[in-house]
Order: C-alpha cells, then sequence, then structure tokens
C-alpha cells in the first residue's frame, strides 16, 4: 500500500515467475539483453538462486498505476521519470541487516 501511496506503483504477482523459469542459453548479442519487462517471459535475466549464498533478496514486477512523481532522489539504475504503464524491478525489505538482490543474465 506505501509503494503504491509515495510512488504510484503496484506489485504484479508472479510478475518474473516465467522470466526466472527460464533454462540460461547461450546470449548472442548485447541487445539481447535489453527488456523493459512488457513481456518478462522474453527477457533473459533472472533472479540469483538465494541458495548460492549470493543475495538475500529477489527482485519483483511492479507497474507504475498513476501519476505520481517518484521523490526527487534518483533510483538508480533506471530513468528519473517512470510514466503510467512502465515496469521495472523493484526489491527491497524491513530488515535492519544489510541485505542484497542480483540479477544474473543468461
Amino acid at each position: 500500500m506505501k509503494l503504491r501511496q509515495y510512488l504510484g506503483i503496484e506489485w504484479v504477482p508472479k510478475g518474473i515467475a516465467e522470466m526466472d523459469g527460464h533454462k540460461a542459453q547461450a546470449v548472442r548479442r548485447a541487445d539481447d539483453l535489453n527488456c523493459a519487462f512488457t513481456r518478462p517471459e522474453m527477457c533473459k535475466w533472472r533472479n540469483v538462486d538465494a541458495s548460492a549464498g549470493l543475495d538475500t533478496l529477489d527482485f519483483h514486477l511492479f507497474r507504475k498505476e498513476d501519476n505520481i512523481d517518484f521523490p526527487s532522489v534518483q533510483l538508480m539504475p533506471g530513468p528519473s521519470k517512470v510514466v503510467v504503464g512502465d515496469q521495472l524491478l523493484f526489491t527491497g525489505d524491513k530488515k535492519k541487516e544489510e541485505q542484497s538482490a542480483m540479477l544474473a543474465s543468461w
């Protein structure tokens, strides 16, 4: 609810489940790694498996649902302007300990 209230974004349940479920294959061109998350099943990225011990959080797909401006703090990497209908990956939690999230390309 807070993300919707302050950022205007809404969680897309199982939004990148298909992306995470793909078997990795060789990437032939750098452009193959471009992904706007409009069709996550086509993206050649996935959350790093937490059992590998490299990260503690997963990314989740969110969609911009209204015209609330992002705060002046720049969220990196990414664009400073997100418009209604754009999709983005976001991660985080309420733990006080340091956390990390990683995406791996194929």
